[in-house]
């Protein structure tokens, strides 16, 4: 059994949560998307052991979204990091949000991430992957 400290906020409370929440009822609604809640933590067991979850570790985006690229048939990854209308997006999530972004030798594929404030930044960042089958717009990350 894990033994972890409580959030510092409750779920019901915490704006950002109720925003994610509402933003992946809108998204589950769209044929063609599947989304993930991406918790990024560490357990702590009663052992002593450490055990990390989520993916892509620390900075990494609040939801993981596979979307359908019609015109080529393909399942494209889409990373989408959820910050109320006033929220600061922390710096260790713009080192990651810039990563993901870069094209590189190591990494010639540039990964599709977004930060939504809002439903519709949601679905506008969903809308352009299915068109261009990429993020085009900066949707505030940093390059």
């Amino acid at each position: 059994a894990a033994k972890n400290a409580p959030p510092a906020k409750s779920v019901r409370g915490n704006p950002e949560t109720i925003i994610q929440g509402k933003i992946m009822d809108a998204l589950g609604l769209l044929p063609g998307v599947k989304v993930w809640r991406n918790a990024i933590g560490t357990a702590v067991y009663e052992s002593g052991a450490h055990v990390d979850y989520g993916v892509g570790g620390t900075g990494a985006p609040d939801l993981l979204l596979e979307v359908l690229h019609p015109p080529t048939g393909h399942w494209l990854a889409v990373w989408i990091e959820i910050k109320t209308p006033g929220g600061d997006v922390r710096p260790d999530q713009k080192v990651w949000h810039a990563a993901a972004r870069r094209i590189t030798k190591l990494s010639p594929v540039a990964r599709n991430v977004g930060i939504a404030r809002s439903i519709a930044d949601a679905l506008a960042i969903v809308a352009e992957v299915r068109e261009h089958g990429r993020v085009v717009s900066a949707w505030e990350v940093s390059s």
